[in-house]
């Protein structure tokens, strides 16, 4: 039986995923008569006999350490094989030392379910594609040159890991489908959910407000979504993602995520137009007696067609100085120094918290980030904020904020 070992080559601390890839191959080894191995993150032990060792890679950014493994795997073993990200968008670099790379999707393994019981633990939660590719071709994205256009992927549930009731749906345009698939999948989608299979869906790599009509939307309603996911990659996006964020706040889906793009064709001022869209729409809701909470997730753009390993990437439209004050302000103002949730409470509106770090305008915004002592200035703002909501009542905290975002102290 040939022994073959299957390595995640990206850390695990950049994508805490499943490998699905991996354990689909898994199971396509199998059904060939072949005994596979998962290691993640690792290299099988030196000494151990294999026959073959295949790789899969993620982010060009990762890209260093997808070629050391991949070198060592050559020490180990003649035959290397190497897919996903990395390697298929960079394949000369893999080649160049001796593997075989295989470029895009490896049809005959998206036939087969995932080999779940080759991870370490029972999975928490399952994943699928309903679809693969996209519609669209955006600079930034990678789909269109993977996965090539949209198409249905009927036997999606085959995949669904037993006993794990979160499911996370991985397509990465599922509105961009015909409105008859997506009416399919979300029929079974509650179906699973009435027959206790299922918990919640996530659409884990969003939805396109520009493809969704009120129709879709009635498709989504009564389905447990925890978050909705929308994007708003360019100014352009802002009617659609206005428009598709009522469609489904109106739909009693309160909670929503928004992933915005910077550092990719834009400048500061854009940047903040777009961050802010969705903290002006929880004002709104919270005017009408609303509860919305909107948690914006800023995503810096990183090159995929060359590897930017210390993210050195900076576009025309920011200095490098705007991209470190950036950082700062995001961090302090964070939590878990990812999104930026600016969901008010303790008598502070989101729009109140929002200008506090921010500012009330582009311009002011931009001014922040080059601001020479920004590192001192946020930590300030971070402590004054924190004894605010020790200790302000209601009518204090208008004053205070303009006065810390106007001079950084913490005094009152």
């Amino acid at each position: 039986m040939k022994r073959i070992a299957l390595i995640e080559a990206t850390p695990r601390r950049r994508k805490p995923l499943h490998p699905i890839g991996l354990l689909k191959i898994a199971s396509m080894l199998r059904a060939q008569g072949a005994q596979p191995t998962l290691y993640r993150d690792r290299l099988p032990p030196r000494g151990e006999k294999l026959e073959e060792i295949w790789i899969s890679t993620l982010f060009t950014f990762d890209l260093g350490r997808a070629l050391a493994i991949t070198k060592e795997a050559l020490k180990r073993c003649e035959m290397v094989r190497v897919g996903g990200i990395s390697a298929s968008l960079l394949p000369e670099r893999f080649e160049q030392l001796g593997a075989r790379v295989y470029r895009g999707l490896l049809d005959s393994a998206e036939e087969h379910a995932p080999a779940w019981d080759l991870l370490d633990e029972s999975p928490i939660y399952t994943a699928t594609h309903t679809s693969r590719g996209c519609s669209r071709r955006c600079g930034f994205c990678l789909v269109p040159i993977l996965e090539g256009k949209i198409r249905a992927r009927p036997q999606w549930e085959q995949d669904l890991a037993p006993g794990a009731r979160i499911l996370q749906l991985w397509d990465n345009n599922f509105l961009a489908q015909p409105i008859r698939e997506i009416r399919r999948v979300t029929d079974r989608l509650r179906a699973l959910q009435e027959e206790g299979r299922i918990s919640s869906v996530d659409f884990n790599q969003g939805l396109d407000a520009r493809f969704l009509t009120e129709q879709k939307a009635d498709l989504l309603e009564g389905l447990h979504i925890d978050w909705i996911r929308f994007a708003l990659d360019s100014s352009a996006v802002i009617p659609a993602y206005q428009r598709a964020t009522k469609w489904m706040l109106d739909r009693g889906f309160r909670q929503h995520n928004c992933y915005v793009l910077y550092n990719f064709e834009d400048d500061p001022e854009d940047f903040y137009l777009r961050l802010r869209v969705s903290v002006d729409i929880m004002e709104r809701e919270h005017r009408a007696g609303r509860i919305a909470r909107i948690a914006v997730f800023p995503m810096r753009y990183a090159p995929i067609l060359r590897a930017d390993e210390r993210r050195e990437h900076l576009d025309p439209g920011w200095t490098r100085e705007e991209l470190r004050g950036f950082l700062i302000l995001k961090n302090a103002a964070s939590a878990n120094r990812a999104t930026i949730s600016t969901f008010g409470g303790d008598h502070l509106s989101a729009l109140d918290e929002f200008r506090f770090w921010f500012g009330d305008t582009p311009q002011e915004f931009r001014r922040l980030l080059r601001y020479p002592g920004i590192r001192a200035l946020a930590q300030r703002r971070k402590a004054a904020l924190r004894a605010l909501r020790r200790g302000a009542r209601g009518s204090q905290i208008t004053p205070f904020l303009r006065k810390v975002a106007r001079d950084g102290t913490a005094s009152r």
